[in-house]
């Protein structure tokens, strides 16, 4: 009990001497102390040194404080992709009747790890406008915000600092590619595709309503919900069950650092499927465990994508669940679809024979597996894809460092390179 509290007390302490102030103090008093001890006239004056360098840091913060100082910034957009940057601007006004000197200001974020700071000066009634722009490179949800104002004493022993305005958050999306090699007519449709979209357009059955977005069909609106809220509203179409697409995300923890990559391009892959899908007029969903069970609805809707693409910008690897128990537990939903896509990152014996049972089922399954970094998991990844290929389910292969389109373009060799390896 005694050895915890003398541990606090000194934790304690050690955050007092953080501050510098309190710093200069004791070395104030240190310094006088060894002086009167020593009788030395050096130390009485590096003593007095001090002391003046502290009264005069004092003032000096006090009289060029933030007082009179307001910040504000702004971003060209809170929403963007990975690999693009983004425009911060802000600017610092000093309504004060007195100047004000080597103003530090920095706009904090936990996009970067080191803030960029610029220093000013500022003239009475005077504003300063500065921009800057940051790169995105990684997916998440970012906070940017608040502007941090610090002036400093010549000799830097003392600060002052005032953050101004709240934080912002930043939403980067995965970066997507095109497909080209990818086709996503899945299953076989009794209704054409010019028939379905005539369908989505006028049919009665809708899961509700959204204002009114530029571009949207005229034929969609819905003059109910329009007369009653005072604007134009369409109709977000019920999407049909038997044309639903599953995209199944493999969220499971990785086991070591260089998953990481492939976990990154599963998600850009499931992107830039769910986007093809979407632009065509075709419904898709999600599903993924990770810590949780995160789920987003069928939708032929355009404005869709946007869900779909801030759901995978926010997934992170944290399941304790493989997929294919994560598609046993979903295979009520999943097999009442159309066709499901599977992400995977790890070579699960196990996923063959699940996914053979939704092809008996009816489901159209696809596999995009991303070639593991691991030499036994590389050697599992052959024969799984030949096994799934002679179950006439189509497997994709895919490797960091390469083209999406070129990973699905190469799928044929490296599957006749599984089945010969299987064949063995």
């Amino acid at each position: 009990m005694g050895g915890s509290m003398l541990k606090h007390r000194l934790k304690a302490f050690a955050s007092i001497l953080k501050r510098r102030y309190v710093v200069v103090i004791l070395a104030c008093f240190l310094s006088l102390f060894t002086a009167f001890i020593s009788d030395a006239l050096l130390l009485f004056r590096a003593a007095y040194f001090l002391i003046m360098a502290a009264v005069f840091g004092f003032l000096w913060t006090q009289l060029n404080s933030t007082r009179g100082i307001t910040a504000r910034f702004d971003t060209s957009t809170s929403v963007l992709t990975a690999g693009e940057s983004l425009n911060i601007t802000y600017s610092v006004e000093n309504s004060s009747s007195f100047p004000r000197l080597w103003l530090e200001v920095s706009v904090a974020s936990t996009i970067y790890s080191n803030p960029v700071q610029q220093i000013i000066s500022l003239l009475p009634g005077r504003t300063k406008e500065l921009s800057f722009s940051v790169s995105c490179p990684n997916r998440g949800l970012y906070a940017l915000g608040p502007v941090n104002v610090t002036t400093w004493d010549p000799f830097r022993l003392l600060k002052h600092r005032k953050a101004y305005g709240d934080e912002k958050e930043i939403i980067v999306y995965p970066e997507t590619e095109e497909l080209p090699f990818f086709d996503i007519e899945l299953g076989k449709d009794s209704i054409s595709t010019r028939q379905r979209r005539l369908q989505d357009l006028l049919s009665s059955q809708m899961s509700g309503v959204r204002p009114y977005v530029a571009g949207d069909d005229f034929r969609r609106i819905h003059w109910p919900s329009t007369a009653r809220m005072g604007n134009l509203m369409v109709k977000i179409p019920e999407p049909d069950i038997s044309n639903q697409t599953w995209l199944v995300l493999d969220m499971q923890e990785e086991g070591f650092p260089s998953a990481r990559d492939n976990i990154e391009l599963l998600v850009k892959a499931a992107a830039s499927v769910a986007k093809k899908l979407v632009e065509a007029g075709r419904s898709a969903g999600l599903i993924y465990y990770s810590g949780e069970r995160h789920f987003v609805e069928n939708s032929s809707d355009k404005h869709h994508l946007w869900s779909l693409l801030t759901e995978m910008a926010l997934a992170q690897p944290m399941g304790r669940m493989p997929v294919y128990e994560v598609i046993r537990h979903e295979i009520s939903v999943i097999s009442s679809g159309l066709a499901v896509i599977v992400f995977s990152h790890r070579t699960d014996p196990e996923l063959e024979p699940v996914i053979r049972h939704l092809k008996g089922q009816g489901v159209d399954c696809r596999l995009i597996q991303a070639e593991p970094p691991g030499h036994q998991d590389k050697e599992a990844l052959y024969p799984l894809v030949a096994a799934l290929r002679a179950s006439r389910v189509k497997a994709y292969v895919i490797t960091p460092g390469k083209p999406l389109s070129q990973g699905m373009r190469d799928h044929a060799d490296l599957v006749s390179e599984g089945e010969t390896a299987a064949s063995k």
